[in-house]
């Protein structure tokens, strides 16, 4: 054969053979199996007739695969197949091969073996991050986070209120998944989630709230204050009048601001203020103090007390106290002979003294039944009947309006006052309305007052005489505002002596009249001793039944005279029917023992809020704590013309809050209330100076002692009726070295009308906050939660709210009629929720302004 031949076929045969040859051109890959996601397990072969796959050394079922055959680019034939690896219960890793059966029964094994794992995760986290957790700002922390048991291992997030944390310097990632942070801020504060993440499942941990918190630090002290500028023979008298405390001294404050406590850190510790008694040259004599309690009996039947020579203490040489410094006396005659003592002081007690303990039992006893007969028969305001807008109440008229305002309005002659008059039968008929109310009044038309709402009512249906009825006792006030209060609330407001009475929605059960009124103290009045000063009116809160306790206390806010609330050492004193109880109060603290809360409105100094929970009658009263401190006064200045050639000018002084204006009969107001701040002690001198031409006055000047007087008048003599009559009243102290002169210019011809006033008194739904947000919020910061709403009251400068939010049943409610009450501006609160911790809620706040 020749040889070309021979190559020819040799090339044809080995040509034929690779056409056969069966190759994997594609692999079957590894991943994972996932419960009720099957994984598809592929292969690709050339030249082969039938594939066939093999796991964990068992064959698959062939009639589960799936195959395809076709043409590759360059003719040769392909043959694909897969075939759907479910996860089984057993749960256990599938390790797969490709086997290529070709013409010939020729088998060819993938060179690559699949592995598939089955991927799971646990449903627990091994360790959570704590739900919360306080941490003080600056501090090194870490929030822990070892996820479920995994396969594969999972990718580990956090997130801080539902956005997800970018790592920097301050915060980094543990191996283990912990957050760590080097130094902790206080925006960082928040609720962080861990989420672990593989292609089996997600799961998160409960969220953790951290807060972070700052504890307070004192600012530097300011430099000393104080006067120290005193007569001698004039500190020797007021010591012997008010004892030691009227001695000058001076003193220093620092503020807890440097930082501020926020988030409920630690206040600072120790005193905000310091005092030193001035470096005095005046030689002061020694006091004693008051005598102290006396001790117990002793064996020998003797009881002892003591005092202190300090009251003032003795200074620059001054005599020493006089006297004993103890006092003792018998505490028993007779029992302690012989025949009666006994050891330890135990006194046999004779059998005569059984019959008079009895006997005084039963006196005790049928004296308190015989008050519970006359408070049943005496406490009630008597039985209401209704007639169109109005409710007359049996032996004590009652006038309320349906709707949510209403208006007193006063006659010419003042305020009006209310006296008690007869009674009005439902069974009348016929009469009108005015007929009606006149048959049940004795009160004269000039000292009637009447309501006037928005509606078409008239006046004559409106027209009615009010009483005060607190607890069946009636008595007369200066300013009486009755009115109709349900679920919605109000703001009772008597303007012309700054009292407001707060009523939070959700406070009354059902409608209800609500009657506040004021008066001046009473000349029996409650004080302790006889440096105290009542500085504002007295207050009286009451219902028309007996059934009206309220759900939440109301805000009860005083106007008071105190130019510096420092000065003084400040009392409530509160009358519910049971007697007077007197609680001091200061401007950072409450007194525990008081069910009464007060506040200093921090954003207006002259006002005094208090959460009261009942009824009664209220009064703020005060003692000074140095030498002269100073009040706030209302100047008004009256008119009394007799006859055209002579008139008076009278200069009305009244502490401011008071509410009084004493106008007399006739009299007419020509200026209303100017402010006048004076010491307490050291007359007022009045000038009335630059007289106009043709006119004359029997008196220019005088001085007033502010503590026996409250007005003085200037007879003017007039020469021509026709002139205009100017002048200029000066007021000033005598003595006093931190009062400005009031000057006043009077101008009055024989035309003058009267000035009109704008004391009324009226009741308004004007809340800054809707109602809806207010329930969001109670919703969100009340108990359990007590951290939340504790930390807005720190925010809102109510720090010592939180022992009396303890006692509330929704303290939350009460700290947002409380922020009411002071009238403030919403992005005020929002910025304290910001503070706190709530910025969600801020953001609601924000929205409503």
């Amino acid at each position: 054969m020749p040889i070309k031949s021979s190559i020819l076929i040799l090339f044809l045969a080995t040509s034929s053979q690779s056409q056969d040859e069966v190759v994997i051109t594609f692999f079957p890959s590894s991943g994972f199996l996932i419960r009720n996601e099957p994984f598809l397990l592929s292969c690709t072969v050339i030249n082969a007739k039938s594939i066939r796959f093999r796991c964990n050394g068992e064959w698959m079922d062939e009639s589960r695969q799936l195959s395809m055959e076709g043409v590759n680019k360059d003719g040769t034939l392909y043959l694909q197949s897969s075939i759907n690896i479910s996860k089984s219960e057993d749960d256990i890793e599938k390790r797969c091969d490709c086997y290529g059966i070709g013409k010939g029964e020729i088998t060819v094994k993938s060179e690559r073996q699949a592995v598939i794992s089955p991927a799971y995760m646990k449903k627990h986290f091994e360790h959570n991050p704590p739900s919360s957790i306080r941490i003080k700002e600056g501090s090194q922390f870490a929030l822990p986070c070892l996820p479920p048991l995994s396969h594969p291992v999972p990718i580990i997030e956090w997130t801080r209120n539902g956005q997800v944390i970018s790592l920097d310097n301050y915060r980094i990632m543990g191996s283990d998944g912990s957050l760590l942070f080097s130094s902790i801020r206080l925006q960082d504060g928040g609720a962080y989630v861990c989420t672990a993440t593989n292609v089996a499942a997600s799961r998160s941990t409960p969220p953790s709230s951290i807060y972070v918190y700052v504890d307070g630090g004192w600012s530097e002290w300011t430099e000393w204050n104080g006067q120290c500028s005193v007569q001698c023979h004039q500190l020797d008298r007021m010591i012997k009048l008010r004892g030691h405390q009227v001695i000058p001294t001076l003193s220093r404050r620092r503020w807890c601001n440097n930082p501020a406590p926020l988030n409920g850190g630690l206040p600072c510790t120790g005193d905000d203020e310091e005092s030193s008694l001035c470096p005095l040259l005046c030689s002061i004599d020694g006091g004693w103090s008051e005598w102290g309690k006396w001790s117990l009996c002793s064996s020998q039947c003797t009881t002892n007390r003591t005092r202190t020579c300090s009251n003032p203490y003795p200074l620059n040489g001054g005599n020493h106290c006089i006297g004993d410094s103890d006092d003792s006396i018998s505490c028993s005659t007779g029992i302690c002979s012989s025949r009666w003592y006994v050891s330890d002081g135990i006194v046999v007690v004779s059998l005569f003294a059984v019959p008079i303990l009895l006997s005084i039992l039963l006196s005790l006893c049928i004296l308190l039944l015989c008050r519970q007969k006359s408070i049943r028969t005496h406490s009630y305001c008597g039985d209401i009947a209704s007639y169109k807008s109005g409710i007359i109440v049996e032996g004590a008229p009652f006038m309320h309006s349906p709707l949510p305002s209403m208006t007193m309005m006063t006659n010419k002659n003042g305020y009006a006052r209310y006296e008690s008059g007869g009674g009005y039968s439902i069974s009348r008929g016929g009469e009108s309305r005015q007929a009606l109310l006149d048959g049940c009044s004795t009160t004269s038309s000039a000292r009637k007052a009447f309501l006037t709402t928005n509606s078409s009512v008239t006046q004559e249906d409106t027209y009615a005489t009010v009483y005060e009825c607190v607890r069946g006792d009636i008595y007369e006030g200066e300013g009486v505002l009755p009115a109709r209060v349900d679920r919605e609330g109000g703001r009772l407001s008597i303007h012309n002596n700054g009292t407001h009475l707060l009523i939070g929605e959700e406070s009354l059960e059902s409608p209800t009249t609500i009657i506040l009124s004021t008066h001046s103290p009473d000349d029996d009045l409650p004080m302790k001793d006889e440096y105290e000063i009542p500085v504002s009116c007295a207050i009286s809160t009451n219902c028309s039944s007996q059934s009206c306790i309220p759900r939440f206390p109301f805000i009860l806010s005083f106007t008071h005279c105190m130019q510096s609330i420092d000065e003084w050492n400040i009392y409530l004193y509160s009358n519910t029917n049971y007697g007077w109880d007197r609680y001091e109060i200061e401007s950072d603290s409450n007194d525990s023992t008081s069910p009464i809360f007060t506040h200093f409105d921090s954003h207006n100094s002259s006002i005094i809020h208090c959460a009261i929970p009942h009824y009664g009658k209220f009064l703020l009263c005060a003692r000074p704590k140095k030498l002269n401190p100073m009040l706030r006064m209302r100047v008004a200045v009256f008119t009394q013309i007799d006859r055209r050639d002579t008139f008076s000018l009278r200069v009305n002084i009244v502490r401011d809050g008071s509410g009084k204006t004493d106008r007399q009969e006739n009299e007419r107001l020509i200026i209303e209330s100017i402010m006048l701040v004076v010491m307490d002690g050291g007359p007022l001198c009045i000038c009335l100076e630059d007289i106009a031409p043709s006119f004359s006055s029997t008196h220019n000047y005088m001085e007033m002692d502010l503590s026996t007087q409250s007005s003085y008048s200037f007879e003017i003599e007039s020469i021509d009726t026709e002139r205009t009559f100017n002048a200029r009243l000066v007021l000033l102290q005598k003595g006093s070295f931190f009062s400005n002169p009031l000057i006043l210019s009077v101008s009055l011809d024989h035309n003058y009308d009267e000035l009109v006033t704008t004391e009324e008194s009226q009741v308004s739904l004007d809340f800054r906050l809707p109602y809806a947000v207010k329930e969001r919020i109670v919703s969100l910061l009340d108990p359990p939660s007590e951290r939340d709403w504790m930390s807005l009251a720190r925010c809102l400068g109510i720090s010592s709210f939180v022992h009396f939010g303890r006692t509330l049943s929704s303290p939350t409610t009460v700290l947002l009629t409380l922020w009411e009450a002071r009238r403030e501006d919403p992005c005020h609160l929002a910025h304290a929720l910001r503070l706190s911790g709530r910025p969600q809620i801020a953001h609601i706040v924000d929205n409503i302004r």
